[in-house]
């Protein structure tokens, strides 16, 4: 891919769900690839409450703080994506927020 454009103007997005269970794999993970000198960032990952089409348990918190120590960009794909009303969520699908109007702190509530 890289060869195919000669600006070399190519970012990966590596999507974290069920297939990274805890963040001994996740830091493993990103370790690696890292290791490849490859521009990404990790363009989606889950609320890590076991929900979803891929599910999975490692914290979006924990997540970010990984990727932080490596110097790698995150980006979460959806914010609220059960429209519950007053912006408010629960664990019945993919959210990282219960409650849109109160500052995010990567903890359940």
């Amino acid at each position: 891919m890289l060869a195919a454009d000669p600006l070399h103007n190519v970012v990966f997005s590596l999507h974290v769900y069920g297939g990274t269970p805890d963040v001994t794999t996740l830091d493993t993970n990103l370790d690696r690839l890292k290791a490849t000198g490859l521009a990404f960032l990790i363009g989606e990952f889950g609320p890590g409450r076991n929900i979803g089409p891929s599910p999975t348990n490692l914290a979006p918190a924990d997540l970010m703080a990984s990727a932080l120590a490596r110097g790698i960009g995150t980006l979460a794909w959806a914010a609220d994506d059960n429209n519950l009303a007053n912006s408010m969520a629960d664990d019945d699908w993919f959210s990282l927020f219960y409650n849109l109007m109160k500052a995010y702190t990567g903890r359940r509530r």
